[in-house]
């Protein structure tokens, strides 16, 4: 479970900003349903959604995680190849992130501080204790059995990847949640063979696939997970010239085709020639039941953008359920979402200055007292501007530029 993401120097965020899953001090409302007691040493919230307007930020916190996650999972092959870097105006400074969850019952930190060339540090926390720690090539804590080959490591390689790989157990760990555990939905690319593989060979998950579908009054009457070929290029060594080569390879993918039922007959499509809608929701029911109870952070960016708003509360129901084991980030637009049984320290903002610098703030830093009681309202107040990031829009000046044709 996520406990928080601290970020600087990332897209917009050119100071530190910190996001945080942990509970509101001394907040009480929804706890039962809301909230993950007794998780390591914090109470940690099963969901949070991010509001502001347009451009300011929102999204950029899903791709933190994101880059993270690609970092780890894109490891240089040599000393020419740069980290891959998105600084905050392009800016030469280096950026950090630092990641605080827990996975089987331990605490653990990870904190990276790098640029393009280098990882200027880097260090890895269990229960506070250190376990990997290095600062630019000083490699001060390192398991032993890295100490033999520390002398070959790079300045542009990860050590949690590298200690990860030499089967050291805590950055195993730490490496399988940041991989594995974090998840984003985002339409078919949410989709892999092994997660298609699972539905492939139960008929009760898919049972239960299609009456969840069923249940959103989506227009599908079964659904079938086929394998296809896709081409594409790999390469290969031509042992005859010692020259690397481009070779055309065939790839073999499942595929998930949805069946649809009208008055002419029946028939099939592939879930990527289905409606974004439908590809979005499909795409996490597929998530929501292959890892029931798997202690998954599913990432939802513009989770209004193509789901009916009664859909969308339907399925903040489920994030927040009693028996939900999962979490949730969401960034959204739908205001109407506030007042559906949310607490103020699940209520985030992104907004930006004049400067082009994003600001994250949580409403529980407001500290109203009135947002403790359980038939309060934030979106009326959102609204009136008492939280700030709102959309200022200047209408004439809309309207002047589109009707305006002087000039042309």
């Amino acid at each position: 479970m996520l406990i928080d993401l601290t970020i600087s120097n990332f897209r917009s965020y050119k100071n530190i900003a910190t996001f945080s899953m942990e509970t509101g001090s001394r907040l009480s409302k929804f706890k039962s349903t809301n909230t993950f007691e007794n998780m390591g040493n914090s109470n940690i919230l099963k969901s949070a959604f991010i509001f502001g307007p347009n451009a300011n930020g929102k999204t950029n916190i899903v791709q933190a995680f994101q880059l993270i996650k690609y970092l780890l999972k894109n490891p240089t092959d040599s000393n020419d190849v740069l980290l891959t870097t998105d600084t905050f105006g392009n800016s030469e400074l280096p950026t950090s992130f630092n990641l605080n969850f827990t996975k089987n019952d331990k605490n653990y930190t990870y904190f990276l501080e790098y640029s393009h060339e280098e990882v200027i540090a880097e260090y890895l926390k269990v229960n506070n204790k250190t376990v990997l720690k290095r600062d630019r090539q000083e490699f001060e804590i390192i398991p032993k059995l890295l100490i033999p080959v520390k002398n070959t490591f790079r300045k542009n390689q990860l050590l949690l990847f590298l200690a990860q790989s030499y089967n050291f157990e805590p950055a195993q760990n730490a490496y399988s949640w940041i991989t594995q555990d974090v998840l984003f939905i985002r339409g078919r690319n949410s989709l892999n063979n092994k997660l298609l593989k699972k539905f492939q060979n139960s008929e009760r998950l898919q049972e239960r696939l299609l009456n969840f579908v069923q249940a959103a009054d989506f227009s599908v009457t079964s659904f079938e997970i086929v394998e296809s070929s896709d081409e594409g290029y790999q390469i290969d060594l031509d042992k005859e010239s010692q020259e690397l080569k481009f070779v055309k390879s065939e790839q073999k993918k499942l595929k998930l085709l949805l069946k649809h039922t009208t008055e002419s007959g029946t028939f099939m499509l592939p879930l990527s020639e289905e409606s974004e809608g439908t590809q979005v929701f499909i795409s996490l029911a597929l998530q929501l039941l292959a890892n029931s109870g798997q202690g998954k952070l599913i990432i939802i960016d513009e989770f209004e953008r193509s789901l009916h708003h009664e859909l969308s509360i339907a399925l903040m129901d489920i994030f927040n359920n009693k028996s939900q084991r999962n979490q949730f980030i969401i960034t959204t637009h739908d205001l109407d979402l506030m007042d559906n049984n949310l607490r103020s320290d699940q209520i985030w903002f992104v907004e930006k200055n004049e400067f082009g610098e994003s600001d994250l703030y949580s409403l529980f830093d407001f500290k109203s007292p009135d947002s403790k009681r359980n038939d309060f309202g934030f979106k009326k107040r959102y609204i009136a501007g008492k939280y700030g990031a709102n959309q200022i829009i200047n209408k004439n000046r809309l309207l002047q530029n589109i009707f305006d044709n002087r000039g042309l």
